[in-house]
């Protein structure tokens, strides 16, 4: 597939979705504050095709990015793991062989991870290694498989050069004990990966120059002494705003709290209380705001969602000033010349993803929602709080910094020096940067081109992708689960069933035996494709590798519709319509016998058989169809 002509500032963007779409490699995309990864990952949700599960490292994290946490997902235990056999404090840590006993997943979490094709992992730099490397144990569990992360494709986001995990006390000796650091580039299983970067360089939250050039110069802890100037002609220790719509950025909790209620308790007005409305599974830690919003008239907010309305009239991260409390419906002006912002309680989303074997598609369910006023007193936030934020106005106290990155992370939140006042100097000690993600970030830069990367791995993915659609693993493992779950009925007619379908086993083993030979004929097909111009004593004309190329198409066509017509009828007359018959005889006055678990596991194995069948018929190598026959055996609708 040739990408469109893009521009120049988008080329980066454009490779990473095509590496995401078209091959099956590992990506890490990065890039300063401001760069668009956010945006991406929105525009790649709504666009790709593959099976596609979010995670976070955090609940706030993962409801705005519109996925479950990672920790939720795959069942994993709070504590630290560590990838040995040896034994550990079961308070702190799990081990290798303890972290199995979270592995017993229910049919909807392993029908997820059976099919998953991508899985995204967003603000990757708070993830820790040992936590990435408990993700990795758990699709090669879930999936039955030796490779990296179960053969799943992972999409890395975020900057390492910001907020780092957290590693407590308690934990420190233990993590140091087995990774060289705690970030998720010294996971055991991160040298198998064979990851690539790709580092979004437009910057939209900024445009002046010499402001982007100083926090460039933050981010790589390279300051100069006409830096550390600049930044000093910044400082107002006294400064008092005169006009709505600053916002001071400090280093700890306690410090913007006390200024929040400082600020409040100046304010003569009523104080309003608006208690959220919290349903189903929305844990405390997820709230995206309050759960008890105080406001009055006269206080300075931030709104904490974006605008989905047609008028986009707020952004997260916008401030404005409570005008008018009126009920259950608030006036916001936020001193723009428009007029006051009339707001209503919002909502959020808790989604729980599930598998549809019908339209062999991940799909999200509402779990629990949470509803409030999208808003959040805004005289202070933590510059934790305020990642992936832009103000206009802010007031900086990062004297007391303590972590690489923050920082940067507090200059990186505005759009111009001119709107940025220094509370506390920011001295050489505040500039944190980390040598281990530096040294990282030069190995990972130290590779060819990554256009021509691509088109390898394209290639390889095309191909990997038509193979495994002739393996028929997946459906035999629902058979063998339905036929388990057939052997445990207590009624003696439907456990009697059990003796009457085991021979599909051997159907089933015929039918893979079949599907391993069409693999190798496939095979066979693409080796002599990629060898006929090794003895050519030039470089082939494009006219040359156009023909061969639909050469290759032309045999492809002929071998996958062959065998679309042949896996589907052998399906279809030798497997499901003896299940369906055996099933149908047990009928009484048209009432199905046994247990609703046993209906269920029935026809979900049919409802896989079918949607495979389908698949068949939707084969391609890259946009085009592999499967030329009209002549399709019945398929019944979802």
């Amino acid at each position: 597939m040739t990408l469109p002509s893009q521009p120049q500032e988008n080329q980066e963007s454009a490779l990473a979705y095509a590496f995401v779409n078209d091959t099956n490699q590992p990506i890490f995309l990065t890039g300063k504050a401001g760069t668009g990864k956010t945006t991406f990952l929105k525009n790649l949700l709504l666009n790709t095709t593959k099976k596609t599960v979010v995670v976070a490292p955090t609940g706030v994290a993962a409801i705005n990015a519109g996925g479950s946490t990672i920790h939720s997902m795959f069942g994993l235990p709070t504590r630290a793991f560590v990838p040995t056999n040896e034994s550990v404090d079961p308070n702190v840590a799990n081990n290798a062989v303890m972290i199995r006993e979270h592995f017993h997943y229910n049919k909807v979490k392993r029908d997820i991870f059976q099919s998953l094709e991508l899985l995204v992992i967003d603000e990757i730099s708070m993830v820790r290694a040992d936590l990435f490397d408990a993700i990795d144990h758990a699709l090669r569990f879930a999936r039955s498989s030796s490779k990296p992360f179960g053969g799943v494709q992972l999409l890395l986001i975020g900057d390492l050069m910001q907020l780092p995990p957290v590693v407590t006390e308690m934990e420190r000796g233990m993590i140091f004990q087995h990774y060289a650091t705690e970030f998720f580039f010294s996971a055991k299983c991160f040298p198998a990966l064979e990851l690539l970067t790709i580092e979004l360089k437009t910057i939209y939250r900024q445009s002046d120059r010499g402001f982007i050039n100083l926090l460039n110069q933050i981010r790589s802890n390279q300051m100069e002494s006409w830096d550390y100037e600049n930044l000093s002609e910044r400082i107002q220790p006294d400064f008092q705003p005169n006009e709505p719509g600053w916002i001071t950025l400090t280093t700890h909790n306690k410090q913007a709290d006390a200024i929040n209620e400082k600020e409040l308790a100046k304010i003569e007005a009523a104080e309003k209380q608006y208690v959220a409305k919290v349903s189903g599974e929305f844990s405390e830690g997820s709230f995206p705001t309050e759960g008890i919003l105080r406001l009055k008239e006269g206080a300075q907010v931030m709104f904490v969602k974006n605008d989905t309305s047609y008028e986009k009239r707020y952004y997260n991260g916008k401030i404005g000033t409570v005008m008018r409390i009126a009920g259950d419906t608030l006036f916001i002006d936020c001193n723009d010349g428009k007029a006051p912002i009339e707001i209503e309680r919002e909502t959020w989303k808790n989604l729980r993803y599930k598998f549809n074997p019908a339209e062999e598609t991940v799909e999200q369910e509402e779990v629990g929602s949470f509803e409030q006023f999208p808003l959040r007193l805004a005289w202070a936030i933590t510059v934790h709080k305020s990642q992936g934020l832009t103000f206009e106005k802010a007031m900086i106290d990062a004297g007391k910094s303590f972590a690489p990155g923050q920082v940067y992370v507090a200059l990186s939140r505005c759009t111009q020096l001119d709107s940025l006042v220094l509370l506390t100097a920011i001295r050489a000690q505040n500039i944190l940067s980390d040598a281990r993600i530096l040294h990282f970030h030069e190995n990972q830069a130290k590779t060819r081109d990554l256009w021509e990367i691509l088109e390898e791995k394209r290639q390889l993915f095309h191909k990997q992708q038509l193979l495994e659609v002739y393996s028929v693993r997946a459906i035999s493992y629902e058979f063998n689960g339905m036929m388990l779950a057939i052997s445990k009925e207590k009624s003696s007619k439907i456990s009697a069933k059990y003796a009457e379908l085991s021979p599909l086993r051997l159907k089933f083993q015929e039918l893979e035996a079949t599907a391993q030979k069409f693999q190798r004929s496939i095979a066979q097909i693409f080796k002599e494709h990629e060898t006929q111009f090794e003895d050519l004593a030039r470089m082939p004309t494009a006219e040359e590798i156009e023909e061969a190329q639909g050469a290759l198409v032309v045999r492809l066509q002929d071998r996958c519709t062959k065998a679309g017509n042949y896996f589907a009828d052998y399906l279809s007359e030798q497997i499901v319509e003896p299940v369906r018959r055996s099933f149908t005889e047990l009928q009484r006055g048209g009432k199905p016998v046994g247990s609703q678990k046993i209906r269920d596991r029935v026809g979900d194995f049919q409802t896989h058989c079918w949607a495979y069948i389908k698949k068949l018929y939707k084969v391609k190598y890259g946009e085009t169809p592999l499967y030329l026959s009209d002549d399709k055996p019945y398929v019944p609708e979802a």
